[in-house]
């Protein structure tokens, strides 16, 4: 089944396989939430809005601080 997603949104899922990739290298390190302000500050340069239709930046710094504080706070319940 091949599905039919807008050009933004393609290129956003691009961008979503590179950084997951990314972020299981910075979770080790644990410097995921470095990444998910890095990815905050460039969608506010590029003047991204939050718009429910593409897949946007704005939804990549989501699930990486909500994985960032995931994994935070795992790491101390765990200590």
């Amino acid at each position: 089944m091949i599905l039919k997603i807008d050009e933004v949104s393609s290129r956003t899922v691009g961008r979503f396989v590179a950084k997951l990739a990314l972020a299981l290298v910075l979770a080790a390190l644990a410097w995921l939430s470095v990444l998910a302000w890095f990815t905050a500050i460039l969608a506010v340069m590029r003047r991204y809005r939050f718009d429910p239709d593409p897949f946007t930046s704005w939804d990549e710094v989501l699930w990486l601080m909500f994985l960032a504080h995931g994994l935070r706070l795992a790491h101390m319940a765990t200590a």
